[in-house]
């Protein structure tokens, strides 16, 4: 014995047991290098979901820190679709854990992204594909409205008046209301296509006009034109203006006649006023 005892090393005893478990069928194998571990280190299986936590196998201390050189786990170090959403924890991954233009659509689960993983004013045009967008993404109806009178509307001579529409056709968003029945209100901000047509009833003499003014002060669109004799009058306006939300339009109507003149009820061309919301305004 005291021979054996003489010849005992370290190294001999784990080199024995390392070739008893192996011969055993246990799973241990000897480390081929200092502090580390390769992937036939460890048998298939033998690390699982529970052994990675901070109280169990391996923890947050056993991962390189991220300040050091190449950081701490890198692509390099995942299998291909290894990391899945049961991996990773509600509210992990901000921007600073992703990189530009890495993720791309095939990344994104359906529905995925709302309104609380988009910055404010974040998206823009440069950040929609051309055509990508139709009414369905818009989360709602597009403001439009177009308005009319149920009978013949009697103006003053030489005095400019807005005309009143008793009628809606239609109105998607509250444009038009029944206490301020002249005026077409925008509910929120962007340029809209505004326009408007009228039918003098008939007379030889004056002039003739109509207009869009716009919150009671601003012409955005006029047009004059001398009476027809023998016939009544047509006259059109339109025009694209930016609103704010709050802004709403007018139709002003004057004419020099002389004698008392009606803005005509005709099907569906007088009067009519219509507004519809086209794009965001800058």
């Amino acid at each position: 014995m005291g021979r054996i005892r003489q010849h005992l090393t370290y190294a001999n005893v784990m080199a024995t047991l390392a070739v008893f478990l192996v011969l055993g069928g246990g799973s241990a194998v000897a480390l081929r290098g200092s502090n580390t571990v390769f992937t036939d280190d460890i048998v298939d299986g033998a690390v699982k979901t529970q052994d990675i936590s901070d109280t169990n196998g391996v923890r947050s201390v056993d991962v390189r820190d991220d300040t050091l050189e190449r950081g701490g786990l890198q692509a390099a170090d995942l299998r291909p679709d290894s990391v899945g959403t049961s991996e990773v924890a509600a509210g992990a991954v901000g921007t600073d854990e992703v990189a530009s233009d890495s993720l791309l659509a095939d990344d994104l689960a359906t529905s995925s992204v709302g309104e609380t993983e988009i910055a404010s004013s974040a998206v823009g045009s440069g950040e929609v594909i051309d055509g990508s967008l139709g009414t369905s993404e818009l989360s709602s109806t597009i403001p439009a409205a177009r308005v009319t009178n149920s009978a013949d509307e009697v103006t003053r001579d030489h005095i400019g008046e807005s005309l009143p529409f008793d009628s809606e056709r239609y109105d998607t968003a509250g444009m038009h209301t029944a206490t301020n029945n002249s005026r077409l209100t925008a509910p929120v901000k962007g340029i809209y296509a505004v326009s408007a047509s009228v039918t003098w009833s008939s007379d030889p003499d004056g002039t003739r006009f109509v207009g869009l003014k716009k919150n009671d002060d601003t012409f955005v669109a006029a047009q004059t034109q001398p009476a027809i004799v023998g016939n009544a009058t047509d006259q059109e306006v339109s025009q694209q203006v930016l609103l704010q939300k709050g802004d709403y339009v007018e139709v002003r109507v004057h004419k020099v006649s002389g004698n008392p003149l009606a803005v005509l009820k005709f099907q569906e061309s007088s009067p009519e006023f219509s507004m519809t919301w086209l794009a965001p305004g800058p």
